[in-house]
Formats: C-alpha cells, structure tokens, sequence
C-alpha cells in the first residue's frame, strides 16, 4: 500500500475504507457539521478502496453551507471539476524518509 509498517491485506483496507465512507457520508450528509474533512480520501480513490461515484456523491449530496475538504494525492478530474477550491501541496520533510513507521492519528 506505500504505508511503511503496514502489515494489513489490501481487503482489509478495502473493507475499513467502505465501512469508514459510509459514517463519513452520514455525518455529510446529517447537517450537523460547518466543516467535514475525509483524510486522505483521494489515496482510498487510488488504490480503489473507494469509487469515484460514491466520492462524486458525496460531494453532490452535502449540504449548501457545507465545507468539505477532501486530502490525498492525485484527485481525478472529475473531483476537481466539482470543486470550489483546489489546492496542491508539496512535501518538504516527512519522518518517511527516514523509514519511521506512520503514525495512527497522524497520519492513518
């Protein structure tokens, strides 16, 4: 999966992944949040965890006022054809490059 330290099959991150869209178009969708932000979401997309129509629905779904930011590298164009506002960051240090494991919190 590109993750140092990372022991689970690539079902594994699958199943996690669609159990995870679905709380996180829940809680989109449920009107309680000012701001939504799906970590790394555009990774899940990439490695097919997650299909670009469940992501496209998500964001056609949101609530007017809403904000969501999606993260992760390479959004397809038709994720960023719906967006409002896309920004591209570049790395400058990370702690992978000195082959420390990832940490949870951080940055799974």
């Amino acid at each position: 999966m590109g993750i140092l330290g990372d022991k689970f099959l690539p079902a594994e991150h699958k199943r996690t992944a669609q159990e995870t869209f679905k709380k996180l178009y829940k809680e989109t969708v449920s009107g309680k949040w000012d701001i939504v932000i799906a970590d790394e979401i555009l990774g899940a997309l990439k490695c097919k965890f997650l299909l670009l129509p469940q992501v496209l629905d998500l964001i056609k779904n949101k609530p007017g006022e809403l904000d969501i930011v999606l993260t992760g590298r390479g959004a397809p164009k038709a994720v960023i054809a719906k967006a409002d506002l896309v920004t591209e960051m570049k790395s400058i240090k990370h702690p992978y490059e000195k082959n420390i494991p990832a940490k949870k919190g951080i940055d799974f």
